[in-house]
């Protein structure tokens, strides 16, 4: 049954929410039912509408320092510099 559902949906075109969200529908009236079903259609083809055109969009990825790890290690410790070194090289 399901088959024949998807079958008549692809060939009207109605996408493939219809057949994800049909059995999941609980109404009274067949209108109740059918409301649903197209509201549900139209929430999932507005989503889908929106994630289209803002891949298209092309608009530059968000980067941050939160998933960064540095991977190199500094071999010196602050201790290990002679007092005054920065001194010394900003008078010459």
């Amino acid at each position: 049954m399901q088959e024949i559902i998807a079958k008549y949906c692809r060939e009207l075109r109605l996408g493939q929410g219809f057949v994800e969200n049909y059995p999941t529908i609980e109404a009274d009236t067949h209108e109740q039912f059918l409301l649903k079903l197209l509201q549900m259609e139209v929430e999932r083809r507005a989503i889908h509408r929106k994630n289209r055109l803002l891949k298209q969009a092309g608009f530059p990825v968000i980067k941050t320092f939160a998933g960064l790890r540095f991977k190199f290690r500094i071999a010196w410790r602050w201790n290990h510099l002679k007092p005054g070194l920065l001194l010394e090289t900003e008078k010459t």
